[in-house]
C-alpha cells in the first residue's frame, strides 16, 4: 500500500513506515507529523481497482500537469484487444494496451512508458 500526499507544495510517494524528507515543514528530526492532504491511496504492484480510484488517479496527474496532451502515434488492434501508442506535447513516449470484456467494454489496461 502506498499513498500520493500533498506536503510543503510537493506531491510525495509514502509507504507505511516510511522515513519522508518534507520541505518548507518546521519539524525536529523524530516528530511526528499528520498529513491531512492525501491525494491517493494506491496497491505496490501498481494496480488501479475500480472507476474512483481511476478517476482518483488521473485526477492527480491532471493536477500536476494540467494542459497535458497526447498525439496518437499508431493503433495495433488483435483479438479482443487493442493497443494506442502515443507520445505528449513534452516528448514523452507511451502505449497503453487495452482488454476488451465480453460485455465490448475496456476490462483491463496496462500503460507502458519510455524511460527516460
Amino acid at each position: 500500500m502506498f499513498a500520493i500526499i500533498k506536503s510543503g507544495g510537493r506531491q510525495l510517494k509514502v509507504t507505511p513506515g516510511a522515513i519522508v524528507e518534507v520541505d518548507r515543514v518546521q519539524l525536529a528530526a523524530g516528530d511526528k507529523v499528520t498529513i491531512d492532504e492525501v491525494l491517493f491511496l494506491g496497491k505496490d504492484d501498481g494496480t488501479i481497482r475500480g472507476k474512483a480510484a481511476l478517476r482518483d488517479y488521473m485526477g492527480m496527474a491532471l493536477k500536476k500537469i494540467p494542459d497535458l496532451r497526447f498525439t496518437l502515434d499508431r493503433v495495433f488492434s488483435g483479438v479482443n484487444s487493442v493497443v494506442l501508442e502515443f507520445h505528449t506535447t513534452d516528448g514523452r513516449h507511451g502505449a497503453e494496451f487495452m482488454e476488451f470484456g465480453r460485455n465490448g467494454l475496456v476490462a483491463r489496461v496496462s500503460a507502458t512508458y519510455a524511460a527516460g
